[in-house]
């Protein structure tokens, strides 16, 4: 009994000072002095404080830690007077509602405005014990935190939770003596939804997460298929990371009158072949069934776009666009509606929706679309406003995809056109016996270009690229059908981004179908470090990839893709890769041999994989995707 009493005290003495004394946090150092402290704002925002958990989590991880909120982490502050506290610390958060930040910012004369950064740039700045994280808004201390971790050698490649990540591991951790300033070349830098249901929770949550850690700033969500609604959405996993939501997309066919108007007001419907109809199809690839000239009927249709608006007022950049597909001969075709192009009576509905909005939210952009037969520059309506609050999607549908889009080969009809040629009466309106000039990609960007600068668009533009699997079966492009994303052709992503921004363009996005980590996630995050800045030295960002994915196997693993890529991306007939393939044998051998085991040699095994699927693909009997 005595001996029971006797361990019952030294647990509770062991128990007591476990509380009282708690481990002691990871080990950070910074300039020579141990870091004590993470400190955010008192009022700090929820994409600071979810900043400020990152790299907790991650500073653990490297030091050996096991997750968030463990005794061995730097504790998180919340603190407007970050310099009363002792010793050194790491500061975040923005001078505009932190007053702790802004004095730290006027005491070192530091800009951090979006004039000076933009509107996602940020500051990594050592002013004595404390290292400042900082920015124009929440999502710039967040942007910072992920570049302050890839100092510290992690690397956000791919999903984390589909092995895309690497953390090293080191006690104590070492933080370089950093003067960063960062400012994005792009203003948006999309990810999206395309092709899985947004109502997939853990394939949303993986890719807004690569996305912030890409500094990505913007995720397009399109709830509208039959059946798909917002509240399916992990939208607070969006919204945590501080990403513009866009959406939702083709959906201006819901928007059309009710139907139970037509007994009083045929008007507002179209009219086709003689007679109104009140044929509604307000599917994704519906048709939107109003009379575009009716003045009454228009306002419907733009009260219901607002309407929605109000009803999901996250929505950052209210993206409206006709239906996926050709509209041609689904319009009224009244003797108003007739003079009017698609493309016309399009913006028209635009410029209402935008007026409508712009009071109650100034900060919501709407977007529109350039696609189909509204691929074509309106004949005779402008922006309004010079477009201020207007984020234009022009889609580079009709490019040449194994050259860079300022090449000649741009300047022609893309090859696949002698075998699409619906696609020529669809991309110009129907246009009779369209040219170089209607067909090819550079020419249809300089129309729309000379369009803008004539009607003083002080909007913004997005590019849409369709560097996607699925396009390859559609374009009989075999190229494409191997992966997602890619391949490019060699050094064509820098250009052509290069090339974007020289135009004034102000946003990207890929149609491109998630996951596209396949076999590695080399094209989607090369896209992502281009966006920030497409000026980035490709060939030290190259060697990087594979030092870190492959270790000892880096010089095998990147020949042997170097080597992959240019074969995919010049196959007229997918049977013709075989040769390269067998080629590339030996190096996919050697690597394997000198890769330790872990992660490296899973992932060259999954290299192996995809190498027998392009095999198999190669041996088709139709030599096709």
């Amino acid at each position: 009994m005595k001996l029971s009493r006797r361990y019952l005290l030294i647990a509770k003495i062991l128990l007591l000072t476990a509380i009282l004394c708690p481990l002691a946090a990871a080990e950070v150092r910074c300039a020579g002095k141990r870091v004590e402290r993470i400190v955010i704002g008192a009022h700090a925002s929820e994409v600071e404080r979810f900043a400020a958990q990152q790299l907790q989590t991650y500073l653990g991880e490297i030091s050996g830690g096991a997750g968030t909120g463990d005794a061995g982490h730097l504790p998180i502050i919340q603190s407007d007077d970050p310099e009363t506290l002792p010793g050194a610390g790491i500061v975040l958060g923005q001078s505009a509602s932190d007053p702790g930040v802004a004095r730290l910012c006027a005491a070192a004369g530091l800009k951090v405005d979006a004039a000076a950064l933009g509107d996602d740039g940020y500051r990594i700045q050592r002013l004595g014990s404390t290292l400042l994280l900082t920015g124009p808004q929440p999502r710039s201390s967040l942007f910072a935190v992920y570049h302050l971790l890839e100092s510290c050698g992690v690397r956000f490649f791919g999903y984390r939770a589909r092995g895309g990540e690497i953390v090293p591991h080191h006690d104590p951790v070492e933080i370089p003596d950093l003067t960063v300033v960062e400012k994005p070349a792009m203003k948006y830098r999309f990810v999206s939804a395309n092709n899985f249901p947004g109502s997939d929770r853990e394939k949303l949550v993986n890719v807004a997460d690569w996305a912030a850690k890409n500094r990505c700033n913007a995720f397009t969500l399109s709830p509208s298929r039959a059946g798909q609604t917002w509240e399916q959405i992990a939208i607070d996993e969006v919204r945590k990371r501080g990403l513009l939501i866009a959406g939702p997309g083709h959906v201006l066919a819901q928007f059309t009158p009710d139907p139970a108007l037509f007994a009083t007001h045929p008007e507002y419907f179209p009219l086709r072949d003689g007679q109104r109809i009140a044929r509604v199809s307000p599917d994704w690839g519906g048709v939107p069934s109003f009379c575009a000239s009716n003045s009454h009927a228009m306002e419907l249709v733009v009260g219901k776009a607002v309407d929605y608006l109000e009803s999901h007022p996250f929505i950052g950049l209210f993206a409206i666009y006709p239906p996926d597909g050709s509209q041609h001969g689904a319009q009224c075709q009244c003797e108003a509606c007739a003079r009017q192009s698609p493309s016309d009576w399009y913006l028209t509905f635009i410029n209402r929706v935008a007026h409508e909005i712009e009071t109650k939210y100034p900060a919501t952009k709407v977007m529109w679309i350039s696609y189909n037969e509204c691929g074509v520059p309106p004949k005779a309506v402008r922006p309004a406003d010079s477009g201020r609050n207007l984020v234009l999607l022009w889609c580079n549908d009709l490019r040449n995809f194994h050259e860079p889009m300022d090449a000649d080969a741009n300047r022609r009809p893309a090859p696949y056109l002698a075998w699409k040629p619906r696609l020529k009466a669809i991309k110009t309106d129907w246009m009779e016996n369209p040219g170089d000039r209607d067909l090819a990609a550079w020419h249809r960007w300089k129309a729309w270009s000379s369009f803008l600068h004539a009607s003083d668009y002080r909007g913004d533009v997005v590019l849409l690229e369709y560097y996607n699997a699925h396009v390859a079966n559609s374009l009989r492009l075999p190229s494409l059908g191997f992966c997602q994303s890619g391949p490019w052709p060699p050094g064509g992503m820098a250009r052509d981004f290069q090339f974007y921004r020289a135009e004034g363009i102000a946003g990207w996005q890929n149609c491109t179908d998630y996951y596209n980590d396949a076999p590695n996630p080399y094209w989607n995050w090369l896209a992502a470090q281009l966006l920030w800045n497409p000026d980035a030295d490709v060939a030290r960002l190259d060697a990087d990839f594979h030092e870190r994915l492959y270790g000892t196997a880096a010089d095998d693993m990147q020949r042997y893709f170097a080597g992959l890529w240019s074969g995919i991306e010049r196959v007229e007939k997918a049977s013709d890769l075989l040769p390269r393939l067998n080629e590339l044998e030996d190096l996919l051998r050697h690597a394997e041999t000198v890769a330790p085991p872990g992660d490296v040699a899973e992932r060259i095994k999954a290299a192996r994989s995809f190498h027998a699927h392009c095999v198999e693909r190669a041996q088709k009997p139709d030599a096709s995707p």
